[in-house]
């Protein structure tokens, strides 16, 4: 059988606390071609800098390479747990690579950054893939520049005074300062252990000290078909 893609496969935000989980992947022909503008920079996008991330996704998405974007909402983290969502990212970003080939999903290699290849039979798992196979590097770029432009955009936009422009959902100070005195949004992943370590000024007003994370978590009532719906219009939104 002649392979024709070796396609990478990475996500972004799965330690963030609020926020979707977005996984990214990218397909190099193994047939000689030109490589696209940037590519010896390529590289896990946690070495990058913003300015960096920006011009290679721009250099990657434009190449002519196939790619794909996918992800999983915190209503969907909540329900299936983060390991379950994180797949499920996957393989939507994967199902879109795969409509823009020419070819089917057995006929390729693909690699997957970490230790699971989340029950997909043609993925192989790699340890530090980010680091070491281009192709897994290229997919985290595009995972992290997307991610970030939907933090730091419409969620941004929609929540102003939360300063996602900043943290993207991350545990930063900033952030928790906001959770401490103002509770969480359904935006955050409220099966995670509440990020506050002493009761905040919203528990002891408004819940006589019970944790308003916890409480949240048991009042969310998102409906995950809905969600699973709202994540494809999410998805289509972010590749135009």
């Amino acid at each position: 059988m002649t392979l024709h893609y070796r396609i990478g496969l990475d996500e972004v935000g799965r330690g963030a606390i609020a926020g979707p989980v977005v996984a990214g992947a990218y397909a190099r022909s193994l047939e000689p071609r030109p490589t696209p503008a940037g590519w010896p920079d390529v590289k896990d996008s946690k070495r990058l800098g913003r300015r960096k991330i920006e011009y290679l996704a721009g250099c990657l998405t434009s190449s002519g390479d196939p790619w794909g974007i996918g992800l999983a909402t915190a209503a969907e983290i909540d329900h299936y747990g983060i390991v379950s969502a994180t797949g499920m990212a996957m393989r939507r970003a994967y199902n879109i690579l795969l409509d823009r080939l020419l070819c089917g999903d057995a006929t390729n290699e693909t690699f997957v950054d970490g230790t699971s290849n989340f029950g997909h039979p043609l993925w192989t798992p790699v340890v530090h893939g980010d680091a070491t196979v281009k192709e897994i590097s290229a997919a985290s770029i595009i995972a992290k520049f997307y991610r970030d432009r939907l933090m730091r955009g419409p969620i941004s936009d929609r929540y102003q005074l939360f300063g996602f422009e900043n943290h993207v959902g991350y545990g930063t100070p900033e952030h928790l300062d906001w959770l401490y005195t103002q509770g969480p949004l359904l935006l955050h992943r409220l099966s995670f252990r509440c990020p506050i370590r002493v009761p905040c000024d919203k528990c002891c007003r408004q819940h006589n000290q019970t944790c308003c994370w916890r409480v949240a978590g048991e009042l969310r009532s998102g409906d995950v078909t809905e969600e699973a719906r709202e994540v494809a219009e999410q998805t289509r939104q972010m590749l135009q």
